[in-house]
Protein backbone atom coordinates (compact mmCIF):
# COMPACT_ATOMS: atom_id res chain seq x y z
CA UNK A 1 0.00 0.00 0.00
CA UNK A 2 1.36 3.40 -1.01
CA UNK A 3 -0.05 6.75 0.11
CA UNK A 4 0.08 9.58 -2.42
CA UNK A 5 -1.50 12.92 -3.23
CA UNK A 6 -2.33 14.80 -6.40
CA UNK A 7 -3.03 18.50 -6.74
CA UNK A 8 -6.23 19.60 -8.43
CA UNK A 9 -5.70 22.95 -10.13
CA UNK A 10 -8.30 25.72 -9.83
CA UNK A 11 -11.31 25.34 -12.10
CA UNK A 12 -14.80 26.71 -12.59
CA UNK A 13 -17.73 24.55 -11.53
CA UNK A 14 -20.04 25.82 -14.25
CA UNK A 15 -23.15 24.12 -12.86
CA UNK A 16 -22.99 26.38 -9.83
CA UNK A 17 -20.76 29.15 -11.24
CA UNK A 18 -18.21 28.63 -8.50
CA UNK A 19 -14.44 28.90 -8.71
CA UNK A 20 -12.99 25.82 -7.04
CA UNK A 21 -9.65 26.62 -5.42
CA UNK A 22 -6.49 24.57 -5.81
CA UNK A 23 -6.62 21.56 -3.48
CA UNK A 24 -4.91 18.27 -2.82
CA UNK A 25 -6.54 14.84 -2.91
CA UNK A 26 -4.88 11.97 -1.08
CA UNK A 27 -5.20 8.41 -2.27
CA UNK A 28 -3.92 4.94 -1.49
CA UNK A 29 -2.60 2.59 -4.14
CA UNK A 30 -2.25 -1.19 -3.92
CA UNK A 31 -0.88 -3.79 -6.30
CA UNK A 32 1.17 -3.45 -9.48
CA UNK A 33 1.16 0.20 -10.64
CA UNK A 34 1.61 -1.02 -14.23
CA UNK A 35 -1.46 -3.27 -14.14
CA UNK A 36 -4.00 -1.97 -16.67
CA UNK A 37 -6.86 -3.60 -14.72
CA UNK A 38 -7.73 -0.77 -12.33
CA UNK A 39 -10.34 -0.55 -9.59
CA UNK A 40 -11.21 2.84 -8.11
CA UNK A 41 -12.71 2.74 -4.61
CA UNK A 42 -14.81 5.65 -3.35
CA UNK A 43 -15.99 5.97 0.26
CA UNK A 44 -19.15 7.13 1.99
CA UNK A 45 -19.99 10.61 3.27
CA UNK A 46 -17.83 10.77 6.41
CA UNK A 47 -15.35 8.04 5.57
CA UNK A 48 -11.96 7.92 3.81
CA UNK A 49 -9.69 5.84 1.60
CA UNK A 50 -8.67 3.43 4.38
CA UNK A 51 -12.17 1.90 4.35
CA UNK A 52 -10.99 -0.29 1.47
CA UNK A 53 -7.67 -1.50 2.89
CA UNK A 54 -8.97 -4.99 3.66
CA UNK A 55 -10.68 -5.63 0.32
CA UNK A 56 -7.79 -4.01 -1.57
CA UNK A 57 -5.34 -6.43 0.07
CA UNK A 58 -7.34 -9.27 -1.53
CA UNK A 59 -7.96 -7.68 -4.92
CA UNK A 60 -4.43 -6.36 -5.46
CA UNK A 61 -3.20 -9.74 -6.71
CA UNK A 62 -5.27 -9.25 -9.88
CA UNK A 63 -5.88 -5.50 -9.99
CA UNK A 64 -4.28 -2.15 -9.42
CA UNK A 65 -6.51 -0.81 -6.65
CA UNK A 66 -6.76 2.93 -5.99
CA UNK A 67 -8.76 4.33 -3.07
CA UNK A 68 -9.56 8.05 -2.96
CA UNK A 69 -10.15 10.34 0.00
CA UNK A 70 -12.39 13.13 -1.25
CA UNK A 71 -11.87 16.72 -0.05
CA UNK A 72 -12.68 17.19 3.61
CA UNK A 73 -11.77 13.60 4.48
CA UNK A 74 -8.66 11.77 5.58
CA UNK A 75 -5.43 13.43 4.44
CA UNK A 76 -7.08 15.43 1.66
CA UNK A 77 -7.44 19.19 1.91
CA UNK A 78 -10.48 20.73 3.56
CA UNK A 79 -12.32 23.37 1.54
CA UNK A 80 -12.29 26.90 2.88
CA UNK A 81 -15.54 27.56 1.04
CA UNK A 82 -17.76 24.89 2.56
CA UNK A 83 -20.28 25.16 -0.28
CA UNK A 84 -17.76 23.31 -2.44
CA UNK A 85 -18.64 20.05 -0.71
CA UNK A 86 -21.07 18.89 -3.38
CA UNK A 87 -21.45 16.14 -5.96
CA UNK A 88 -20.66 18.36 -8.94
CA UNK A 89 -17.24 19.05 -7.43
CA UNK A 90 -16.65 15.40 -6.49
CA UNK A 91 -17.45 14.27 -10.03
CA UNK A 92 -15.19 16.92 -11.58
CA UNK A 93 -12.38 16.04 -9.17
CA UNK A 94 -12.75 12.37 -10.08
CA UNK A 95 -12.46 13.07 -13.80
CA UNK A 96 -9.38 15.24 -13.20
CA UNK A 97 -8.00 12.41 -11.06
CA UNK A 98 -8.43 9.91 -13.93
CA UNK A 99 -6.73 12.28 -16.35
CA UNK A 100 -3.83 13.00 -14.01
CA UNK A 101 -3.11 9.29 -13.44
CA UNK A 102 -3.84 8.37 -17.07
CA UNK A 103 -6.56 5.91 -16.01
CA UNK A 104 -8.76 4.43 -18.73
CA UNK A 105 -11.81 2.15 -18.35
CA UNK A 106 -11.46 1.39 -14.63
CA UNK A 107 -13.86 -0.57 -12.49
CA UNK A 108 -15.64 1.41 -9.77
CA UNK A 109 -16.47 0.33 -6.23
CA UNK A 110 -18.48 2.99 -4.45
CA UNK A 111 -19.96 2.95 -0.97
CA UNK A 112 -22.99 5.20 -0.44
CA UNK A 113 -21.74 8.65 -1.55
CA UNK A 114 -19.04 6.95 -3.59
CA UNK A 115 -21.71 4.90 -5.34
CA UNK A 116 -23.67 8.05 -6.21
CA UNK A 117 -20.53 9.60 -7.69
CA UNK A 118 -19.98 6.47 -9.77
CA UNK A 119 -23.61 6.40 -10.93
CA UNK A 120 -23.42 10.04 -11.99
CA UNK A 121 -20.27 9.49 -14.05
CA UNK A 122 -21.48 6.20 -15.57
CA UNK A 123 -24.79 7.76 -16.64
CA UNK A 124 -23.25 10.80 -18.28
CA UNK A 125 -20.14 9.11 -19.71
CA UNK A 126 -21.16 5.55 -20.60
CA UNK A 127 -17.70 4.54 -21.87
CA UNK A 128 -15.82 5.46 -18.68
CA UNK A 129 -16.25 2.29 -16.59
CA UNK A 130 -15.81 -1.40 -17.31
CA UNK A 131 -18.15 -2.16 -14.44
CA UNK A 132 -19.79 -0.59 -11.43
CA UNK A 133 -20.21 -1.94 -7.89
CA UNK A 134 -22.66 -0.02 -5.71
CA UNK A 135 -22.36 -0.66 -1.99
CA UNK A 136 -25.79 -0.11 -0.42
CA UNK A 137 -26.92 2.74 -2.59
CA UNK A 138 -29.44 3.13 -5.38
CA UNK A 139 -31.50 5.69 -7.28
CA UNK A 140 -33.89 6.40 -4.40
CA UNK A 141 -32.93 7.62 -0.90
CA UNK A 142 -35.57 8.44 1.73
CA UNK A 143 -35.26 11.98 3.02
CA UNK A 144 -35.71 10.87 6.62
CA UNK A 145 -32.54 8.79 6.49
CA UNK A 146 -30.58 11.75 5.15
CA UNK A 147 -31.67 13.70 8.23
CA UNK A 148 -30.35 10.90 10.44
CA UNK A 149 -27.00 10.87 8.68
CA UNK A 150 -26.63 14.64 8.71
CA UNK A 151 -27.27 14.78 12.46
CA UNK A 152 -24.32 12.56 13.35
CA UNK A 153 -22.09 13.92 10.57
CA UNK A 154 -22.35 17.51 11.81
CA UNK A 155 -21.18 16.57 15.29
CA UNK A 156 -17.65 17.49 16.37
CA UNK A 157 -16.90 15.08 19.22
CA UNK A 158 -13.48 14.72 20.80
CA UNK A 159 -12.13 11.73 22.71
CA UNK A 160 -9.52 11.31 25.41
CA UNK A 161 -8.33 7.96 24.05
CA UNK A 162 -8.84 5.44 21.25
CA UNK A 163 -11.07 3.24 23.42
CA UNK A 164 -13.58 6.05 23.82
CA UNK A 165 -13.32 6.85 20.13
CA UNK A 166 -14.03 3.21 19.26
CA UNK A 167 -17.13 3.23 21.45
CA UNK A 168 -18.40 6.26 19.54
CA UNK A 169 -17.74 4.61 16.18
CA UNK A 170 -19.54 1.46 17.29
CA UNK A 171 -22.58 3.59 18.02
CA UNK A 172 -22.73 5.70 14.84
CA UNK A 173 -21.54 2.93 12.49
CA UNK A 174 -23.39 0.07 14.13
CA UNK A 175 -24.96 -0.96 10.82
CA UNK A 176 -21.63 -1.45 9.04
CA UNK A 177 -21.57 -5.15 9.90
CA UNK A 178 -18.08 -5.03 11.40
CA UNK A 179 -17.67 -8.47 12.92
CA UNK A 180 -14.43 -8.39 14.93
CA UNK A 181 -12.78 -6.20 17.54
CA UNK A 182 -9.65 -6.22 15.38
CA UNK A 183 -11.62 -4.59 12.55
CA UNK A 184 -13.16 -2.03 14.92
CA UNK A 185 -9.65 -1.18 16.13
CA UNK A 186 -8.47 -0.81 12.55
CA UNK A 187 -11.39 1.41 11.62
CA UNK A 188 -10.84 3.53 14.72
CA UNK A 189 -7.15 3.99 13.91
CA UNK A 190 -8.01 5.47 10.52
CA UNK A 191 -11.12 7.40 11.58
CA UNK A 192 -9.57 9.77 14.14
CA UNK A 193 -6.45 11.88 14.61
CA UNK A 194 -4.86 13.80 17.47
CA UNK A 195 -5.63 17.51 17.55
CA UNK A 196 -3.54 20.29 19.04
CA UNK A 197 -5.20 19.80 22.44
CA UNK A 198 -4.02 16.18 22.58
CA UNK A 199 -7.48 14.75 22.02
CA UNK A 200 -8.73 12.56 19.20
CA UNK A 201 -11.17 13.95 16.65
CA UNK A 202 -12.79 12.55 13.51
CA UNK A 203 -10.81 12.88 10.27
CA UNK A 204 -13.47 14.70 8.32
CA UNK A 205 -14.75 18.26 8.11
CA UNK A 206 -18.21 18.43 9.76
CA UNK A 207 -19.07 21.22 7.32
CA UNK A 208 -19.18 18.69 4.48
CA UNK A 209 -22.87 18.08 5.24
CA UNK A 210 -23.59 21.47 3.67
CA UNK A 211 -23.52 19.78 0.31
CA UNK A 212 -26.33 17.45 1.37
CA UNK A 213 -28.77 20.38 1.56
CA UNK A 214 -30.96 18.55 4.07
CA UNK A 215 -33.94 20.34 5.56
CA UNK A 216 -34.68 18.46 8.77
CA UNK A 217 -38.10 20.12 9.03
CA UNK A 218 -39.11 19.13 5.52
CA UNK A 219 -36.79 16.35 4.29
CA UNK A 220 -36.85 15.62 0.58
CA UNK A 221 -36.39 12.17 -0.92
CA UNK A 222 -33.57 11.83 -3.44
CA UNK A 223 -34.81 10.39 -6.73
CA UNK A 224 -32.25 9.88 -9.48
CA UNK A 225 -33.94 7.21 -11.57
CA UNK A 226 -32.99 8.92 -14.86
CA UNK A 227 -29.31 8.38 -13.99
CA UNK A 228 -29.97 4.74 -13.15
CA UNK A 229 -31.72 4.11 -16.46
CA UNK A 230 -28.78 5.53 -18.42
CA UNK A 231 -26.13 3.24 -16.89
CA UNK A 232 -25.05 0.64 -19.43
CA UNK A 233 -21.97 -1.04 -17.93
CA UNK A 234 -22.11 -4.33 -15.94
CA UNK A 235 -23.46 -3.81 -12.42
CA UNK A 236 -23.22 -5.39 -9.00
CA UNK A 237 -25.19 -4.14 -6.00
CA UNK A 238 -24.24 -4.97 -2.41
CA UNK A 239 -27.16 -4.58 -0.03
CA UNK A 240 -27.19 -4.42 3.74
CA UNK A 241 -30.41 -6.22 4.65
CA UNK A 242 -31.04 -3.86 7.59
CA UNK A 243 -30.33 -0.72 5.55
CA UNK A 244 -32.65 2.28 5.76
CA UNK A 245 -30.95 3.81 2.69
CA UNK A 246 -31.31 1.04 0.10
CA UNK A 247 -34.73 -0.43 0.82
CA UNK A 248 -36.40 -3.58 -0.60
CA UNK A 249 -38.93 -1.63 -2.69
CA UNK A 250 -36.09 0.28 -4.33
CA UNK A 251 -34.22 -2.93 -5.13
CA UNK A 252 -37.34 -4.46 -6.69
CA UNK A 253 -37.80 -1.41 -8.91
CA UNK A 254 -34.12 -1.54 -9.85
CA UNK A 255 -34.56 -5.20 -10.85
CA UNK A 256 -37.52 -4.35 -13.06
CA UNK A 257 -35.50 -1.87 -15.08
CA UNK A 258 -31.99 -3.34 -15.24
CA UNK A 259 -30.05 -6.58 -14.86
CA UNK A 260 -27.44 -6.69 -12.13
CA UNK A 261 -25.93 -9.10 -9.62
CA UNK A 262 -27.24 -8.61 -6.08
CA UNK A 263 -25.43 -9.69 -2.94
CA UNK A 264 -27.16 -9.18 0.41
CA UNK A 265 -25.31 -9.02 3.73
CA UNK A 266 -27.96 -10.31 6.12
CA UNK A 267 -26.46 -8.92 9.34
CA UNK A 268 -25.50 -5.44 8.06
CA UNK A 269 -27.34 -2.22 7.33
CA UNK A 270 -25.94 0.92 5.75
CA UNK A 271 -23.35 0.27 4.61
CA UNK A 272 -21.47 -3.06 4.72
CA UNK A 273 -17.89 -2.33 5.73
CA UNK A 274 -16.35 -4.76 3.19
CA UNK A 275 -13.79 -5.86 5.77
CA UNK A 276 -14.70 -9.51 6.35
CA UNK A 277 -14.23 -12.50 4.05
CA UNK A 278 -17.95 -13.14 3.53
CA UNK A 279 -18.43 -9.55 2.32
CA UNK A 280 -15.29 -9.46 0.17
CA UNK A 281 -15.50 -12.85 -1.56
CA UNK A 282 -18.69 -12.27 -3.61
CA UNK A 283 -17.17 -9.04 -4.94
CA UNK A 284 -13.92 -10.80 -5.82
CA UNK A 285 -15.80 -13.54 -7.67
CA UNK A 286 -17.88 -11.01 -9.64
CA UNK A 287 -14.72 -9.17 -10.64
CA UNK A 288 -13.08 -12.31 -12.06
CA UNK A 289 -14.83 -11.70 -15.38
CA UNK A 290 -12.69 -8.60 -15.90
CA UNK A 291 -9.30 -10.27 -15.34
Amino acid sequence: MHSRTIEIKPYINWLQFQRIARHRISYLEYGDPDNSNVIICAHGLTRNAHDFDKIAAVLQTSFRVISISYPGRGESDYFTNKNHYNYQVYVKDTLFFFKHLNIHKPLWLGTSMGGLIGMSIAARRPQVFKGLILNDIGPFIPGSTLVRISKYAEQTPSFNDLTTAKQHLKMIYAQFGVVSEEDWDYMTKHSVKLNTEGQYQMVYDPALIRGMQVNSNNPKDVKIWPLWHRISCPLMVVHGAKSDILQPDTIEEMKRTKNFELYTVDYAGHAPALMSHDQIEPIRLWLERFV
